[in-house]
């Protein structure tokens, strides 16, 4: 007899291809520098998020927040050692000082890296006073521009420029991976960082033991959202942070920092220090997901 037209289990139709084992599970690696993830024996497949490290704050920039990639149903193979490498966030630039924030440091994880985050420009720093480069962009210190996100390109981007700070001015916001940091608005106030992405839609809704608590000093992170820019810095305005771990602008001795493991940029300051850069994280969800191949 032959076989109904379409069919690829021997004349049998429904959905009996198999291409996932394993249970749901979660894992996120935390700890900056080189570690490994071992998948389950049965899983071919995962959805991944990898976040890069931020920038530091500058005096008065933000910090742009560290690159953010995921891939849903990543191929993977099943009882294996992946090396991952999480990304540290950058220090705040100190003041006096020429320096701009530091850049934070590329995270990889399943072949797949993404970029440091770019620090914050520097207001006594020589012209131009721009922000960083990186994954996300820093936020310029006054009459500077703000520094270009996805910094390698990838595609779908993995982040956004940093504000800019017209004359006069305070320092822009750093850039995060769903919007570019907001341009400095003088008199009143530095740039907002720009807001992370949420990756509920796949590691599920909020709240999830596996997303970062919030902090009084940075843009909220137990939504599940990663990669806020911090804020841009100010003479006595305090706040700003990108939603994702970017970190205030605080009038005080230093800046709020970004959140550790949300690849939030650090806050400028335009009194003092800037606030150091969250550090990145790698983390996985291995699917138990049958469908036809």
């Amino acid at each position: 007899m032959a076989h109904p037209a379409g069919s690829t289990n021997g004349g049998l139709i429904g959905k009996t291809n198999v291409t996932s084992f394993g249970k749901d599970k979660v894992t996120k690696v935390t700890a900056t520098g080189s570690s490994t993830i071992t998948t389950q024996p049965g899983t071919k497949l995962a959805n991944v998020l990898v976040v890069a490290g931020a920038g530091g704050g500058g005096y008065s920039g933000g910090g742009g927040a560290g690159g953010l990639r995921t891939i849903a149903c990543h191929p993977v193979c099943g009882a294996t050692a992946y090396p991952v490498s999480i990304g540290a966030g950058g220090a705040g630039a100190p003041v006096p000082g020429a320096a701009a924030g530091t850049p934070g440091t590329d995270s990889v994880g399943f072949d797949i890296t993404s970029d440091g985050g770019g620090g914050g420009g520097h207001y006594d720093a020589s012209p131009p006073r721009d922000g960083a480069t990186g994954g996300s962009g820093g936020g310029a210190a006054r009459d500077g521009s703000g520094g270009a996100g996805n910094t390698p390109p990838t595609n779908p981007s993995q982040g956004n420029p940093g504000g800019d700070s017209p004359a006069p001015g305070a320092g822009g916001g750093g850039g995060g991976h769903a919007c570019a940091g907001g341009d400095a608005n003088p008199p009143s106030a530095g740039g907002t960082g720009g807001a992370g992405s949420p990756v509920t839609s796949l590691f599920g809704a909020a709240p999830q033991p596996f997303y970062t608590a919030n902090s009084p000093t940075a843009g909220a992170t137990a939504c599940g959202q990663f990669a806020g820019g911090g804020s841009g810095g100010k003479s006595g305005y305090t706040g700003g942070g990108g939603v994702g771990g970017g970190g205030n602008a605080i009038s005080g001795p230093t800046a709020g920092a970004g959140v550790a493991n949300s690849g939030g940029g650090g806050g400028g300051n335009y009194n003092g220090t800037g606030g150091a850069g969250g550090s990145g994280t790698v983390m996985i969800k291995e699917l138990n997901k049958a469908s036809d191949v």
